[in-house]
C-alpha cells in the first residue's frame, strides 16, 4: 500500500511527484540533475529525467505536452538543467560505458588502451586531459556538469606512478 505522501486525489500514486523526490534525493547526493538516461542506480529516474528534456522541448514548440508551469517551477528551482549541450550526448554514452565498466571491475581506471573498448580508453584519457587543461586555465570542454558526474562516481584525474 502507497504511504499518504505518495498519493493525489483519489487515491492513485502519483509518479511525477515520486520521480520528482527521488531527483532531489539524487542532486542531494550528486550535486546536480544530470541523471543519465541508463542511470543503473534507478533506471526509471534516468529515463523520467529525459522525458522532462522532451516534454520541455514541446512545450517551447507549443505542442501537447504534459509539462505545467509548476513543474517547470519545480525543477527550475531544483536546478535542472534544461538544455542536453551540444556534445553531451556522445559524452553520457561513454559516461554510461563507463560506468559500465565500473560495475564490472570495481572502479573507473579504464586503460588507456582497453582491448574490448579502445574509444572507451581514448574517452577516459581525454577526460584527464580536458580536466589538466581546465586546471591550466587553457581552452577546454570539460564543465563543472562533467567534473561532478565523474567525481560522483570515484573518477580518478590523475594516476599515480
Amino acid at each position: 500500500m502507497l504511504s499518504p505522501n505518495r498519493r493525489k486525489k483519489g487515491g492513485l500514486p502519483n509518479a511525477w511527484n515520486d520521480r520528482y523526490e527521488e531527483l532531489k534525493t539524487f542532486k542531494q547526493t550528486h550535486g546536480h540533475c544530470m541523471v543519465p538516461q541508463k542511470y543503473a542506480d534507478n533506471p526509471p529516474l534516468g529515463l523520467w529525467v529525459n522525458k522532462q528534456w522532451m516534454e520541455h522541448n514541446l512545450l517551447q514548440d507549443g505542442k501537447k505536452t504534459s509539462m505545467t508551469e509548476d513543474r517547470y517551477h519545480k525543477l527550475k528551482a531544483l536546478g535542472f538543467v534544461w538544455a542536453k549541450r551540444k556534445g553531451m550526448t556522445t559524452w553520457n554514452t561513454k559516461y554510461e560505458e563507463m560506468l559500465s565498466y565500473r560495475r564490472k571491475h570495481g572502479d573507473c581506471l579504464v586503460p588507456t588502451k582497453y582491448l574490448k573498448n579502445l574509444a572507451l580508453g581514448r574517452w577516459v584519457s581525454t577526460q584527464r586531459e580536458q580536466y589538466r587543461l581546465l586546471k591550466e586555465g587553457k581552452p577546454t570542454k570539460m564543465t563543472p556538469d562533467k567534473i561532478a558526474l565523474l567525481e560522483s562516481v570515484g573518477f580518478v584525474w590523475r594516476l599515480q606512478f
